[in-house]
C-alpha cells in the first residue's frame, strides 16, 4: 500500500516537469498524423524521445544536425530495405551491426536505441516508392521541429560563468583552504573525496555530448574540465599539506582563509583570477616541495580562469572528429571488444526475428494485410543486452508489460468511442510514459497505442493473441541469442577495460612527450584524460565480478594508474606555463620517462589469464 501511495506521489511530482514534453509530444504526433497520415505516427514518437535527449545534450548547430541526420538516415534506410525481403535481411543485418558497434560503447550502452527503433518501426507499413516521399517529408518535418525546439530551449538556459559542478568544486576547495587556515586537519580526506566525486560526475555528464561530437571536446567542455582538473589537484595538495608536520605562519594562515572565502563565493572567473594573483604575489610560503606544488596548481588555475574566451564555444572540428571516430572504430574492430560481440549478437537476433516474422504468415495461412510481424524483431532488439542477466530481466518486463497492457485494453480501452479512442490513448499514454520511468509501464503504454492503431484490422481476440505471441517470440529469440551467440561475461569486459586503461595511459604519455618536445599540447590530451577517468570508474564497478586477478593486484594497478593520472595532470600544468627554463624542461622530460616506465612495470608484473572464466 505504501509503495502504491509513493508511486502516486512521484507521478504528481513529476507531472509538472513533464508537462512541456507532453504538450510537445501531442503537438508533434497530432500534426504528423494530420499532415502525413497514421502510418508515419511512429516517426513522431521516435523524434519525441530523441528531442528529450537533445535538450539535455548541449551541441552546436552543426553537430546537432549531423547527429540528427544519423537518425533520419536509419529511418529512410528502414523504409527502403522493407521493400524487398533479401535486402531487409542482408542490409538490415549490416545496419544493425554497424549501428550498435559505432553508436554505443561501454559508457553509453543504450545510445543506439533510438536510431534502431526508427529503423524497425518504419517497417510497420512496408514501404513502396510512392510512400517514400511522404515519409521523407515527415522525417524532415520532425527533424526541423526537433532542432528548433532544442535550440530554443538551449538559448533559454542561462549558463553561468561556471559549470554548476565546477562551482561546487570551488566551494569545496575553498572550504579546504579555510580549514588549512584554521589549522584543522581533515584526515578523513573529505575534501579530496568530494573533489574526486565531482570530477567523475562532470566527466559522466559531459561525455554523452562528447560522444555525439565524434569523441572531441568543445571549448566549453575543455574549459570546465580543465578547471576541474586543477581543483582536483588542489584537493590532493591540500590533503598532503593538512597532515604535514610543517606549521604555517599567521600571515600564511590568514591568506589561506581569505583565499578560501573568495573561492567559496566565486562568481566571476576574472575576479577569482585576480584574487589568485594577489595570493601568489604576496605568498610567503617556504620553498619546500608541497608548497611549490600548491603555487604551481594555483598559477595553472589562474591561467585557465583568464583563458575563458572559449567557455561558451560549442563547436568542434568536423574533419578531426571524423578522423578520430574512424581511428577509434578501426582500433576496436576485434572480437575482444565486447561491444563488437554484442553488435554481432544483436544483429543476428534481429535478423532471425525478421526471417521468422516474414515466414509465419505463409506457415499459418495468415492474410498479409492482418500480419504486422515487425513486433517480433522490435522485441528482440529492445530486449537484447550485453549481459544475459539483463536480457532476462528485460524479457520479463516486456512480457509482463504486454500481458498487463492487453488486459487493460480488453477491459477498458476497447470500449472508448472510436472517434476519440486514438487521440485519447496517445494523450494519456504520453502522460504516463513521460512521468513514470518504468519498462513495464512503457510496454503497457506502447501496447495500448499499437492496439488502438490495429484494432480496425484485427478484432480484439486476434489482436490480443497476436501481440502476446509476437512479444514472447521476440524476447525468446533474444534470450536464446544472449546465451548461445557471442555471450559476454562481466570479466570479459573487465579484461578489455584493463587493457583500455593501459592504452589510455599510453596515449596520455604520448601527449606529454609531444607537449615537452614541441612545447604545445598534443592531440586530444583532455579527451584521453576524460576517458581515463571513466575507464577507471568502470573498472572499479566491475572488480567485484571478476576472478582474473587478486584484489591486491587490482588495487596495485589502480593505485599506480591514479598516481600516473595525478603526475600527468601535474606535468601538463608545468608544461602549459609560460617562461619555463630549459633546465626545467629537461627535468620534466625525465619525470615523464620515469612515470612511463613505472606505469609499464605495473602492468607487466600483473599477468591476466587469457581463458574466459567466471559468471556474468
Amino acid at each position: 500500500m505504501i509503495s502504491i501511495l509513493k508511486a502516486i506521489k512521484n507521478f504528481f511530482k513529476a507531472l509538472p516537469r513533464a508537462l512541456p514534453a507532453i504538450v510537445f509530444g501531442l503537438f508533434l504526433m497530432g500534426t504528423v498524423i494530420l499532415l502525413f497520415g497514421r502510418n508515419n505516427a511512429v516517426i513522431a514518437l521516435v523524434f519525441l524521445l530523441y528531442t528529450q535527449t537533445m535538450v539535455k545534450t548541449r551541441l552546436s548547430v552543426v553537430n546537432m544536425l549531423l547527429d540528427s541526420l544519423w537518425l533520419v538516415g536509419y529511418a529512410i534506410l528502414g523504409t527502403l530495405v522493407s521493400m524487398h525481403f533479401a535486402a531487409l535481411v542482408i542490409i538490415g543485418f549490416l545496419l544493425i551491426f554497424f549501428l550498435i558497434y559505432a553508436d554505443a560503447n561501454e559508457f553509453l550502452k543504450t545510445n543506439y536505441y533510438i536510431p534502431g527503433m526508427a529503423f524497425i518501426l518504419v517497417q510497420i507499413s512496408p514501404g513502396t516508392l510512392n510512400d517514400l516521399l511522404p515519409r521523407i517529408l515527415s522525417l524532415l518535418y520532425c527533424l526541423a521541429i526537433c532542432i528548433g525546439i532544442s535550440l530554443l530551449l538551449q538559448k533559454r538556459q542561462k549558463a553561468g560563468p561556471f559549470n554548476p559542478l565546477v562551482k561546487k568544486a570551488l566551494s569545496c576547495t575553498g572550504a579546504g583552504f579555510i580549514a588549512l587556515g584554521q589549522e584543522r586537519n581533515f584526515k578523513d580526506e573529505a575534501v579530496g573525496k568530494k573533489l574526486d566525486a565531482l570530477s567523475l560526475k562532470l566527466s559522466s555528464n559531459i561525455y554523452p555530448a562528447v560522444f555525439r561530437q565524434m569523441g572531441l571536446m568543445n571549448g566549453s567542455q575543455k574549459y570546465s574540465y580543465g578547471l576541474m582538473l586543477c581543483l582536483e589537484q588542489l584537493g590532493q595538495v591540500l590533503q598532503s599539506l593538512s597532515v604535514s608536520v610543517k606549521k604555517f605562519s599567521e600571515v600564511d594562515r590568514a591568506q589561506f582563509s581569505v583565499l578560501g572565502e573568495r573561492m567559496e563565493a566565486a562568481a566571476d572567473p576574472k575576479a577569482l583570477a585576480a584574487d589568485l594573483q594577489v595570493f601568489l604575489k604576496n605568498s610567503s610560503l617556504t620553498s619546500n616541495q608541497l608548497n611549490q606544488e600548491l603555487l604551481l596548481v594555483l598559477e595553472s588555475l589562474r591561467e585557465r580562469l583568464l583563458n575563458d574566451r572559449h567557455c561558451r564555444d560549442l563547436n568542434t572540428s568536423i574533419k578531426q572528429g571524423l578522423q578520430y571516430k574512424a581511428f577509434t572504430l578501426r582500433h576496436r574492430f576485434s572480437l575482444d571488444f565486447f561491444q563488437m560481440r554484442f553488435a554481432l549478437q544483436t544483429a543476428v537476433i534481429v535478423t532471425v526475428c525478421t526471417i521468422i516474422a516474414h515466414f509465419i504468415p505463409h506457415w499459418f495461412n495468415i492474410p498479409l494485410n492482418e500480419w504486422h510481424g515487425y513486433w517480433i524483431p522490435l522485441m528482440g532488439y529492445l530486449s537484447s543486452s550485453i549481459y544475459i542477466r539483463d536480457t532476462l530481466k528485460k524479457a520479463a518486463y516486456k512480457v509482463s508489460g504486454t500481458i498487463l497492457g492487453m488486459l487493460f485494453f480488453v477491459l477498458i480501452t476497447q470500449y472508448i468511442p472510436a472517434s476519440i479512442r486514438l487521440p485519447l490513448t496517445i494523450a494519456v499514454g504520453l502522460v504516463f510514459m513521460l512521468t513514470i520511468k518504468s519498462s513495464i509501464v512503457s510496454t503497457m503504454i506502447s501496447t495500448q497505442m499499437t492496439s488502438v492503431m490495429f484494432l480496425p484490422q484485427l478484432g480484439v481476440m486476434d489482436l490480443v493473441l497476436f501481440r502476446v505471441f509476437c512479444v514472447i517470440g521476440g524476447v525468446s529469440i533474444a534470450v536464446l541469442g544472449g546465451i548461445f551467440i557471442f555471450r559476454t561475461r562481466k570479466q570479459d569486459v573487465f579484461r578489455y577495460e584493463l587493457t583500455s586503461l593501459f592504452k589510455s595511459d599510453s596515449f596520455i604519455l604520448y601527449n606529454l612527450w609531444s607537449l615537452a618536445e614541441k612545447q604545445k599540447a598534443g592531440p586530444l590530451l583532455y579527451e584521453n584524460l576524460l576517458n581515463l577517468h571513466l575507464v577507471s570508474n568502470q573498472l572499479e564497478s566491475l572488480s567485484g565480478a571478476q576472478k582474473l586477478m587478486s584484489k591486491e593486484s587490482f588495487k596495485k594497478i589502480m593505485d599506480k594508474s591514479r598516481h600516473f593520472l595525478a603526475v600527468a595532470v601535474h606535468l601538463s600544468m608545468y608544461l602549459s606555463l609560460k617562461g619555463v627554463s630549459p633546465e626545467k624542461w629537461q627535468h620534466i622530460k625525465t619525470e615523464i620517462h620515469i612515470a612511463g616506465e613505472t606505469l609499464k612495470r605495473a602492468f607487466e608484473t600483473t599477468k591476466i589469464p587469457s581463458e574466459k572464466t567466471g559468471q556474468a
